[in-house]
C-alpha cells in the first residue's frame, strides 16, 4: 500500500459528513447528477410505459385498484420487492399514469447512488478533493445507468445500490463515532435493501469487507454485524422457500442452474462487463464485434485467475488494503445473479459499479502517472455517453414504446363505447414478445387504463360470448362487424 493511501486513510477518520455543509454539497451534487442523466435519457423521456411497468402498475396503482398492503405481499415468480411498488404508488398517486412521471421518477434513485458513491469516495480517498466528484459524475454517466433509467420496474436494482451503499455510509460513520442514529440508519438501509431485491441478503457480506478491508474492526462491530448475517439468514431462507414453493417462480422454471461451468462463465462475463459493458451487456456503438467462442473462454478464464489472485491477496494482507477491498466486493452483488441459465443482464451488474468506479477513481489518485490514467478514464466516458444517443439497444426502446402507447390511447377512446365486463378480441396486439406475454399484456393494458370497465381481453380469436372485436391498424382500432367472423391474424 503506497504512503498516499495510508495517510488518507489515516485522514477518513476525521471527515465529518454530518455538517451543513456536507448536506449542501450532497444536494448539489444530487442536482448535478439528476440534471446529467435527464440530459442523457432526454430522448426516452417520451417514450411510453417500458418492459414490465404495465404489470407493476396493475400491482401498485391506486387507478388500477391496486397498491395497499397488496403491494407487500409475494408476487407472482416467487419475488418479494415492494420498494419499487412503494416508488409507483408514490408517483401514480401525485401525477397519475403518467409515462413521463414514471421515467422521472426513476432516474431518482440511480441519482441518489451516484451522491452516495460520491460520499463513499470522499471517505476512502479523503485527501483527494476530485475523488467525489468524480466518483459521482462517473457513474452518473456511466453506460450501465441506462439499464435502471426511467424504468421503475427496473428500479427494484438502483434502489439496492442505494440500500447498499447508504448502509456502508452509516455503518462507516457508526464504527467512527459508535453513535446509535448510524447503527439505526445502517439498520434501516438492511430494510431498504431487502425491500428493492433478494440479492439485498449480501448487506451483511459487504460490511464485513468494508470493517475488515479498511481495518476498522473492534469487538462492537462484529456484535452488530451478527444481527445483520442473522437477520439476512432468515430473509434468505423465506425467499428461498416462496421460490421452491411457487409454480412460476425462477427457481422452480428451470432459471437457475447450480452447473459450475455456467456460474464460471456467468460471474467471470459479468466481472469483465464491469469495465467494458460492451463485451456482453450492450451493443458497441455504431458497429457490431463479435469475438471467436475461444477468445471469450480465453478472457473468462484470466478473468477467473484474476479474481483468485485479488480474493488471495486480500485474504493474506494486513491491515488497510481499499483497492483490493473494492474489487473483493464488486464481485458480491454478482453472485447470485452467475447462477442464472440467461446471457448477463445489465441491470444486475448495476449495483456492483459503484465499487469498480470507486477502485477507478483510487487507481487515478494514487498513479504516478495521473495525466495517462485521466485521459483513458476520459475516453471511456465520453464512449459511454455517446452509447446513450447512438446504441441499437437504447435507440429501440422509444421504438418499442410507441405502437403500444398508441394501441392504449386508441383502447381507451373505443372503451368508452363498451358495456362494463364485456369481452373483446383485440387481432395484431402490438406487444413485441410472444406467448404468453403478449396475452397478459393485453390484458393488463385494460386492468390499468381500462379500469373501470372490468373488460376481459382475448387475443387474436372470436370465442362465443364476444362482445366486440378489433383489428390494429397502427394507430388505431379498426371494428370487425361482429358475429361476423373476422379473418385470420395477419
Amino acid at each position: 500500500m503506497t504512503e498516499t493511501e495510508e495517510s488518507g486513510l489515516a485522514a477518513s477518520q476525521q471527515v465529518n459528513t454530518r455538517s451543513g455543509g456536507g448536506l449542501a454539497r450532497g444536494a448539489a451534487c444530487f442536482a448535478a447528477s439528476y440534471a446529467v442523466m435527464v440530459a442523457l435519457f432526454w430522448p426516452d423521456l417520451a417514450s411510453f410505459f417500458v418492459g414490465d411497468d404495465i404489470a407493476s402498475l396493475a400491482m401498485a396503482a391506486p387507478q388500477a385498484g391496486g397498491g395497499g398492503l397488496g403491494m407487500f405481499a409475494p408476487q407472482g415468480n416467487g419475488f418479494w420487492r415492494p420498494a419499487y411498488l412503494l416508488l409507483e404508488r408514490l408517483v401514480t398517486t401525485f401525477f397519475g399514469l403518467s409515462p413521463l412521471a414514471f421515467h422521472l421518477a426513476a432516474l431518482v434513485p440511480p441519482a441518489l447512488a451516484a451522491v452516495l458513491t460520491g460520499a463513499l469516495a470522499r471517505r476512502v480517498w479523503p485527501r483527494s478533493r476530485w475523488a467525489a466528484p468524480l466518483a459521482c459524475m462517473l457513474l452518473t454517466a456511466h453506460i450501465v445507468t441506462w439499464f435502471v433509467g426511467i424504468t421503475i420496474s427496473n428500479s427494484c436494482d438502483s434502489l439496492l445500490a442505494v440500500g447498499l451503499l447508504a448502509g456502508l455510509l452509516c455503518w462507516d460513520e457508526w464504527l467512527a463515532s459508535q453513535k446509535f442514529r448510524w447503527a439505526a440508519g445502517a439498520a434501516l438501509a438492511w430494510v431498504l435493501a431487502v425491500m428493492a431485491k433478494e440479492t439485498g441478503v449480501i448487506f451483511p457480506v459487504l460490511l464485513t469487507l468494508w470493517t475488515i478491508g479498511l481495518d476498522r474492526g473492534s469487538r462492537r462491530p462484529w456484535r452488530a454485524l451478527a444481527c445483520f448475517w442473522g437477520a439476512s439468514f432468515i430473509h434468505g431462507g423465506a425467499i428461498a422457500f416462496l421460490q421452491i414453493h411457487t409454480a412460476s417462480s425462477y427457481t422452480t422454471g428451470g432459471a437457475f442452474t447450480p452447473s459450475p461451468k455456467n456460474f464460471l462463465r456467468q460471474l467471470t462475463d459479468y466481472y469483465d462487463s464491469l469495465f467494458i459493458p460492451y463485451l456482453h451487456l450492450i451493443d458497441w456503438p455504431l458497429i457490431s464485434v463479435a469475438l471467436p467462442s475461444a477468445a471469450y473462454w480465453a478472457l473468462r478464464l484470466t478473468t477467473a485467475i484474476a479474481l483468485v489472485a485479488i480474493v488471495w491477496r486480500f485474504v493474506k494482507t494486513r491491515g488497510p488494503r481499499p483497492m483490493l477491498t473494492l474489487l473483493v466486493m464488486a464481485a458480491v452483488p454478482l453472485l447470485l445473479a452467475s447462477l442464472m441459465r440467461d446471457k448477463p443482464q445489465g441491470r444486475f451488474a448495476y449495483p456492483s459499479m459503484p465499487f469498480i468506479v470507486l477502485a477507478l477513481v483510487g487507481v487515478l489518485v494514487n498513479s504516478r502517472f495521473r495525466r495517462p490514467v485521466a485521459a483513458v478514464i476520459a475516453m471511456l466516458w465520453m464512449a459511454f455517453i455517446a452509447s446513450f444517443f447512438v446504441s441499437r439497444d437504447i435507440a429501440s426502446r422509444r421504438e418499442l414504446t410507441a405502437p403500444i402507447g398508441r394501441f392504449t390511447a386508441a383502447i381507451e377512446a373505443e372503451s368508452a363505447h363498451w358495456k362494463p365486463g364485456a369481452t373483446v378480441a383485440i387481432y395484431d396486439h402490438p406487444h413485441p414478445g410472444g406467448e404468453p406475454w403478449r396475452r397478459i399484456y393485453a390484458q393488463l393494458h385494460a386492468d390499468v387504463f381500462l379500469h373501470g370497465k372490468r373488460a376481459k381481453i382475448v387475443l387474436d380469436q372470436t370465442p362465443a360470448g364476444t362482445d366486440y372485436a378489433y383489428r390494429f391498424e397502427d394507430p388505431k382500432l379498426v371494428r370487425i362487424e361482429w358475429p361476423a367472423r373476422p379473418p385470420a391474424p395477419r
